[in-house]
């Protein structure tokens, strides 16, 4: 996303955050539209699962719109939200307990795995690209929570450093260090998968 749409973004939010805080309910619609979808991939692939991503969506948003009055209006709204969803869905995971690591999985280290970009369309393609998704999410699901989240808001969300160690409340050289942690884990996990 360019700078000058981020602006226009935290304009609008400003804006709507503002009109619900002074009792305009209906503003609140706009925040929900505006972030169903980037909140709904988050929680997808921190979760695994659509049924129970498209439900944490709705979870998160009652919890914004509960906490809305202790958002801090000099900081980017953005970054309060993604503090707030992601904290709801590391709970949401943990509680459920069934995304973590297999302790039977061994890895090789010598062992090297690269996702191949297919920039062609075609029906081949397409499937390849579907079921490389299934198995990136399947590789995701068998990550630690605290190699996870960083990947998902660095390398899926497209989030910077800074503003992932902000959502996250560590210190940017900590999220470089869990990032190529994660990276690591995760290219060990898919070879792993690939060869049960």
């Amino acid at each position: 996303m360019d700078t000058s749409t981020r602006m226009n973004d935290d304009e609008q939010d400003v804006k709507s955050i503002q009109a619900v805080l002074n009792g305009e309910r209906n503003a609140f619609t706009s925040i929900v539209s505006r972030y169903t979808k980037v909140l709904f991939s988050l929680s997808y692939h921190m979760t695994g699962n659509r049924e129970e991503a498209e439900e944490a969506v709705q979870e998160i948003f009652i919890l914004i719109f509960r906490k809305l009055h202790k958002y801090n209006q000099e900081k980017r709204f953005y970054t309060w939200m993604f503090t707030v969803a992601v904290n709801y869905l590391k709970t949401l995971v943990r509680k459920s307990n069934r995304f973590s690591p297999n302790p039977d999985l061994q890895f090789d280290d010598s062992l090297q795995y690269e996702l191949n970009t297919l920039q062609e369309s075609s029906p081949e393609n397409d499937l390849i690209r579907r079921e490389s998704g299934k198995a990136l999410q399947s590789a995701l699901n068998r990550l630690p929570l605290k190699y996870r989240s960083v990947f998902i808001l660095r390398e899926v969300e497209g989030i910077s450093i800074k503003e992932t160690a902000a959502i996250l409340r560590i210190p940017e050289n900590t999220v470089k260090t869990l990032s190529r942690r994660g990276k690591d884990e995760l290219k060990k996990i898919i070879v792993s998968l690939e060869w049960n």
